[in-house]
């Protein structure tokens, strides 16, 4: 991911732009102004398969962040404790949602920070949140995959080995998210290139 990160600031703005219409730049990076007009907060939660802080994470997407229209909170959590983890996040989920309102509140996470965001979406602590995870979270790398997906199966060009999902994925969320028309899906590999597909409504496809 870069400063300049598409998947984060269309996230972003499209978070903005559908769930909260009225922001206003007025507000300040410190909390933003309290009532309708204020600018959506955003939980920034860092990866690291819950065992290593992400240095890189906050400098990364403070400026998308920003420049997408939200006030970024960062917050840290335990490592190698996954219970202790959630609270910690749940916790300051909490303070937020107390401070602006849970309708003000979102949370986007990288890897296992995803995992936590998702989670703050189903016990309706935030009003959405989105997740991210890169290849590193592989537990095995993509060579001893292609390995073992070739003790029992013949591999050709264009074959797709899927791995699971993170979390956050749309349809597990409380209430589930759907795409709509208008959206856009990215698919990116790094070192070859972003392939995007826009989304039409069914009943307008041509």
């Amino acid at each position: 991911m870069s400063p300049k990160d598409p998947v984060l600031v269309l996230l972003a703005a499209a978070l903005c732009l559908a769930l909260a219409p009225g922001a206003s730049a007025a507000a300040k990076e410190n909390g933003g102004v309290i009532g309708p007009g204020q600018r959506p907060q955003l939980l920034l939660i860092h990866g690291g398969s819950f065992l290593f802080e992400d240095p890189e994470f906050e400098p990364l997407t403070r400026a998308p962040a920003l420049a997408a229209g939200f006030v970024p909170h960062y917050v840290t959590y335990p490592l190698d404790n996954l219970p202790a983890a959630v609270e910690r996040v749940r916790a300051e989920a909490r303070r937020l949602r107390e401070k602006f309102g849970v309708d003000r509140v979102y949370a986007y996470g990288a890897s296992a920070g995803g995992t936590l965001a998702a989670l703050l979406s189903g016990n309706d602590l935030v009003s959405a949140a989105v997740a991210k995870a890169p290849i590193s979270d592989l537990v095995f790398d993509v060579q001893a995959l292609i390995a073992y997906c070739s003790t029992f199966t013949e591999l050709a060009p264009g074959d797709v080995i899927v791995t699971g999902t993170t979390g956050g994925v749309g349809a597990y969320r409380t209430p589930p998210l759907w795409m709509k028309g208008g959206d856009t899906v990215e698919i990116e590999i790094s070192g070859i290139g972003i392939l995007r597909n826009p989304v039409k409504d069914e009943g307008r496809a041509a």
